[in-house]
């Protein structure tokens, strides 16, 4: 997003739930959702893929929303993996036509040729409709005084900095903050987690270690948690070597300008 007063405001609403002294306050959200997530993986670990997409689904559902999603063909999800679809697409330089003749996005869309714009009007309202069904969601379960809390209460409830801002862009930097933080978490945590399954695969020596950390710390009759990072020193070299062997970062930046640009008529 271009630099300014508009920018300052979103990135206020976000880092005041995304800090790192505040993001200790979904650990046990994401407890919960990593033990559901084992449950499935015993149950039926074929489905592999579809598991690590439920469970960072849900967890930024429950954090961002407060709202708990299906076993499968969840609408939420569905929508938000279609946006992210869009965005894997218009990332590859080349896809569209209009990326080697720019002239062409004055083109009108039934011209031959433009079905790029047809794609990218499909893929703006598709984004539209995730940013806006759970924010109208927890806005009714708000006053009807059901809703759990989450980021999204919490900024409609108390804005940071809501005296300088009217009610109505109070709700539309919260509708993006949330829709933001959803479409740029969920992703991300799911393609580090297939590189993870895909680095045990192919060094079954590291997994082997890993599994004899865990049990000569924990045991057999229970699962670890938070605290027992500090005695699992090679488990944290894991997570560090996976995050750092197949970055996800830059994709990352190309998905965020493209949402960027999908989310802006709805502030502008």
């Amino acid at each position: 997003m271009p630099y300014g007063i508009m920018w300052r405001r979103h990135r206020r609403a976000f880092h005041e739930h995304f800090h790192a002294n505040t993001v200790h306050r979904y650990l046990p959200i994401q407890v919960k959702e990593t033990q559901a997530f084992l449950r499935r993986l015993l149950k039926t670990p074929q489905n592999f893929m579809h598991h690590i997409r439920h469970i960072f689904g849900s967890t930024i559902m429950s954090i961002t929303y407060g709202l708990p999603v299906l076993e499968s063909d969840d609408p939420y999800i569905t929508l938000a993996e279609e946006v992210l679809q869009g965005a894997s697409e218009a990332g590859i330089p080349g896809t569209f036509l209009v990326d080697l003749l720019p002239f062409l996005k004055y083109v009108p869309s039934w011209f031959p040729g433009a079905g790029f714009k047809r794609k990218a009007a499909h893929y703006a309202a598709i984004n539209a409709e995730v940013a806006n069904q759970p924010f109208i969601t927890v806005q009714t379960k708000l006053a009807e005084g059901t809703a759990i809390p989450c980021i999204l209460t919490s900024l409609l409830e108390e804005f940071p900095g809501n005296e300088e801002l009217g009610r109505a862009e109070e709700e539309l930097i919260s509708r993006n903050t949330a829709g933001i933080a959803y479409l740029a978490g969920a992703d991300t945590t799911v393609s580090t987690t297939q590189t993870f399954f895909l680095a045990m695969a192919m060094h079954p020596e590291v997994l082997r270690k890993a599994q004899a950390e865990i049990d000569a710390v924990m045991g057999i009759n229970r699962l670890p948690d938070f605290n027992d990072r500090p005695y699992l020193p090679y488990i944290n070299a894991i997570m560090k070597e996976t995050m750092r062997w197949q970055l996800v970062l830059l994709e990352l930046k190309n998905e965020l300008h493209y949402i960027y640009k999908l989310l802006q008529p709805l502030y502008t």
